[in-house]
């Protein structure tokens, strides 16, 4: 019970940390799917008001299985943000890593609206 709450809440702080980013982003009404929309939460995105973009967030120690995450949320721009940790042989988890991981076909539509602009 305890490790399993352990990583609830590091799952939860991972996203209040994307959330922070993403309003430093110009993204001010972004919120936790958890307090604003339990479809969008059981539709695999955890961050709303995003505009076209979903986003879900991933703080594990193993990679996701990004494919079936991405292909199964619903039309838009899906995004899984996984925050990669590494647990110490003392038991503290410290992060690795993070990432964004997209189809390519939206990276090449990001490469063309970067160069485009």
């Amino acid at each position: 019970y305890r490790m399993s709450n352990r990583n609830r809440t590091a799952g939860h702080n991972w996203e209040r940390e994307v959330i922070k980013d993403l309003k430093g982003k110009g993204f001010k009404e972004a919120v936790s799917s958890r307090y604003e929309s339990k479809r969008a939460d059981d539709a695999g995105i955890d961050i709303v008001n995003t505009g076209p973009f979903n986003f879900q967030c991933k703080n594990e120690t193993k990679r996701p299985d990004y494919h079936k995450l991405i292909t199964e949320m619903p039309d838009g721009i899906n995004i899984v943000l996984h925050k990669y940790t590494k647990k110490s042989d003392k038991g503290k988890f410290t992060c690795q890593g993070k990432y964004a991981l997209l189809d390519y076909e939206t990276f090449l539509t990001f490469l063309d609206a970067y160069l485009n602009k």
